[in-house]
């Protein structure tokens, strides 16, 4: 008869995580007007951080910090193409098509600090929730290779 056993990890409580949000202000900011955009991005944050399911909880000991300026960057979404397997590509090749590697990058300019309309500042908070925990394959368990 084969005898059960319930193996439970130990209980690793609560851990601190440091977030970073970014925020947009107007260029050459006055010290009052980036105290006040730097406090209106912590309420934004701390707020949409306490919605997250689990909620996470605000660590006001630990002091925020900020830096900046940074010249801001549009997020951009990344969808990367397949390129064709040989197999797809024998039949082109056969009627003389070339297949070179593509000529879109992902690089943006991005012009000086001091030719911007506007600033980006980076706001890190420190955030308080039961350590996050994830699984690691065991050794046997990991693919090797794509066969």
């Amino acid at each position: 008869m084969h005898d059960l056993t319930l193996r439970f990890g130990r209980d690793l409580g609560k851990r601190p995580y440091r977030f970073k949000c970014r925020f947009i202000i107007e260029a050459y900011p006055t010290k009052d007007r980036l105290k006040q955009g730097a406090l209106k991005a912590h309420d934004l944050f701390v707020r949409d951080m306490a919605k997250m399911d689990p909620p996470w909880e605000y660590l006001s000991s630990e002091p925020p910090r900020l830096k900046g300026p940074f010249t801001p960057v549009v997020p951009m979404t990344l969808r990367v193409r397949r390129p064709p397997s040989s197999r797809e590509m024998l039949p082109a090749v056969w009627q003389g098509a070339k297949f070179r590697a593509g000529e879109e990058t992902l690089a943006q300019i991005v012009t000086p600090l001091s030719q911007n309309e506007s600033w980006e500042y980076e706001l890190s908070l420190v955030f308080v929730r039961e350590t996050i925990r994830f699984e690691v394959p065991d050794q046997h368990e990991e693919k090797v290779g794509s066969r």
